[in-house]
């Protein structure tokens, strides 16, 4: 009984260690949004019947029986079928971001929780790692179920796994190695050798966890980025300005050099806001206007202020470090900066904001820079009379005339040498993306006495409560202007409705969110919202990762099923034959060859018509299963080549 008590708590341990790590590195990787009640609560259930059913004769076959039982309730239900959506759908945009190879995307399918996979997926280790400690098997399937979700972490470069829950697992699964040799011949000297190799395992997960440097690993993941960008889009030609430039604050907008182009979509943030919504991600502010580009004229960093009561707080995490913070705020709220830029002078990965309802953060010298035009400008903007009742009024009337004064189109080309942007838009160009429009309506808001100023970053549609991912494709550019009325800077958004375009939005990564490309135009009435990338052809590569993984213990299953069947229903002549081609497999794994002795058995099964009895069979079945144990104490490649690939066994 003691023996039992002490064997069910090492599979209590080393289930948990062996579980717990890989699923909470996938978590924390992909920003997977989930509360851990539900599997927590799944899990311990599983473990609960696992420490029940296995013990038992026919306990695997149990087992088994209930792992298919619930996992086709779960394929059957729709709620755990939408969860499963979800968890492919977001792996598969963030490793698109990494890859470029297409992603997951389900039509009529609303991004939600994914609880229920995760608990599934956690209950299957659960069980893998019990059943081989209770039922004294092979380490190959919890080991084999590890693997993809350490996979899919080591495969998203730009953040890496909680270290402890790295360790965790690496500590777990070398102590179940280690003492499942010993466990096969004896259940005690499998407990024996669990406890004398946790102490070296514990001090050498701990050396480890010491040496590996865990700073900087941001730095190497966006030069590993960069290069598989260039891999796979090596042969085509490059846009200007450079798709990747080096990651620093941008003081200037060389608005004479943009031109619409397709650009690789990256991951820049994850957002998890408090109010679902239209949300605008403020990076850099430009009050300079050159008539072919925008500069910061000031280099004091931004100071962060607000007032009314803060209604909640948007956390923001970066996927590699950046020189900017990103400011949220809605529509109908002021923003709460001078102008310019938040600097990112601590090298900050994961920061918050708290979101006030108003801001005022507008001094006399930062209102007459944002009033400034140069004098051709000028002269030209005051052909343009608009009037209003109050300065939002006006600042209305202004957003209206440049949203009808073009087409949105995303592939709108350079401007012609010797012209002022503004003007070259509203009279020559017949379309414009978010540059062309902002930058037109902060000149006339500023003609107009309006103080006014360009602004970069990204716009995208928040849910309450859920981490959303920011690509570059949710890059934009609006105007900001001063309304002394209400004391505050407000958005005027003067993009103009999108025209729908074959190809994804062109624009930068967020480091360069300054030289915006273009991004799908807001509407009018309902407000801005965000382009969701083309779904194009169905990324069929990202599933030949899962299909290998399932297909192969799936493999073996079926053939050494079929295998059994087939000796099981020949007479022990055929029966013999069958058996000695498999031992001569065996042997040749081995380098070896199957002894005189059972040579001479197969040749009399073969031509003799004596019919063998099954104690004439026990050698030849005696020497197979010895074939077995031998290799089985070869290398883990060695065995997983030989069961999952040659399929010996």
């Amino acid at each position: 009984m003691k023996e039992r008590i002490l064997t069910a708590l090492e599979a209590l341990l080393l289930s948990c260690a062996i579980t717990a790590g890989p699923m909470a590195a996938l978590a924390h990787v992909y920003a997977l949004p989930l509360s851990w009640d539900t599997p927590a609560l799944v899990w311990s259930l599983s473990l609960l019947l696992g420490l029940l059913i296995l013990p038992r004769r026919r306990g695997g076959a149990a087992a088994l029986g209930l792992v298919c039982f619930c996992t086709g309730f779960f394929l059957w239900r729709p709620e755990p079928r939408a969860q499963l959506m979800t968890l492919l759908e977001l792996i598969s945009k963030q490793l698109n971001g990494v890859y470029h190879l297409g992603y997951l995307e389900f039509p009529n399918h609303t991004v939600g929780t994914v609880e229920l996979p995760m608990a599934l997926g956690g209950s299957y280790m659960l069980l893998s790692v019990s059943r081989s400690v209770l039922r004294r098997k092979s380490s190959a399937l919890p080991l084999f179920l590890s693997i993809p979700p350490l996979l899919l972490c080591g495969l998203l470069p730009q953040f890496p796994p909680e270290s402890w829950s790295f360790f965790l697992w690496l500590g777990g699964m070398l102590v179940l190695l280690l003492s499942s040799g010993s466990r096969k011949n004896s259940p005690r000297q499998g407990l024996i050798l669990a406890a004398m190799a946790l102490v070296p395992v514990c001090l050498l997960c701990g050396i480890l966890y010491l040496a590996v440097p865990q700073e900087g690993y941001q730095d190497h993941a966006q030069a590993f980025r960069q290069r598989c960008i260039r891999l796979f889009e090596s042969g085509k030609p490059t846009p200007a300005p450079a798709a990747i430039p080096a990651p620093e604050l941008q003081r200037r907008v060389d608005l004479a050099a943009l031109r619409g182009a397709n650009q690789p979509s990256l991951p820049v943030l994850i957002v998890t806001a408090p109010t679902s919504g239209g949300l605008y991600l403020r990076g850099q502010s430009y009050d300079r206007y050159t008539s072919t580009g925008w500069e910061m004229s000031s280099e004091v960093v931004d100071s962060f202020d607000g007032w009314g009561k803060p209604q909640g707080d948007v956390q923001i995490r970066t996927f590699a470090l950046q020189s900017v913070l990103y400011l949220p705020y809605y529509p109908g709220t002021g923003t709460v900066l001078f102008g310019g830029a938040l600097k990112n002078t601590g090298s900050i990965l994961s920061y918050s904001f708290p979101k006030y309802p108003y801001g005022s953060a507008a001094s006399d010298q930062t209102l007459e820079a944002c009033l400034a035009l140069p004098d051709s400008t000028r002269a030209w903007a005051a052909g343009y009379a608009f009037s209003g009742d109050s300065t939002q009024q006006t600042a209305q009337a202004i957003a209206d005339f440049v949203r009808q004064s073009a087409a949105y189109d995303k592939a709108t080309g350079a401007m012609p040498e010797g012209q002022d942007f503004a003007r070259w838009f509203l009279e020559c160009s017949e379309t414009g993306y978010c540059v062309h429009f902002a930058t037109a309506a902060t000149v006339l808001l500023r003609a107009a006495g309006i103080p006014a100023r360009y602004v970069t970053g990204f716009r995208c549609e928040a849910t309450a409560g859920q981490p959303l991912v920011v690509t570059t494709e949710e890059a934009h550019a609006w105007a900001e202007y001063y309304d002394a009325d209400l004391g505050y800077w407000q958005i005027l958004e003067a993009t103009a409705s999108g025209v729908a375009q074959p190809a994804p939005a062109a624009t930068l990564p967020a480091e360069t969110a300054a030289q915006t490309e273009p991004t799908r135009a807001p509407s009018p009435d309902a407000g801005p919202v965000p382009e969701k990338p083309a779904g194009g052809s169905f990324p069929w590569a990202w599933l030949l990762i899962p299909a290998l993984l399932l297909l192969l213990p799936l493999r073996r299953w079926t053939v050494l099923y079929l295998r059994r069947q087939r000796a099981r229903r020949a007479n022990l002549n055929r029966r013999c034959l069958l058996l000695f081609a498999n031992a001569e497999s065996l042997s040749h794994a081995l380098s070896t060859a199957p002894p005189e002795a059972l040579h001479a058995l197969a040749e009399r099964a073969r031509y003799s018509q004596h019919r063998l009895t099954p104690m004439e069979l026990k050698p030849l079945e005696d020497y197979r299963r010895d074939c077995r144990e031998r290799l089985e104490e070869k290398p883990p490649l060695l065995r997983f080549w030989n069961k999952y690939i040659l399929l010996l066994y």
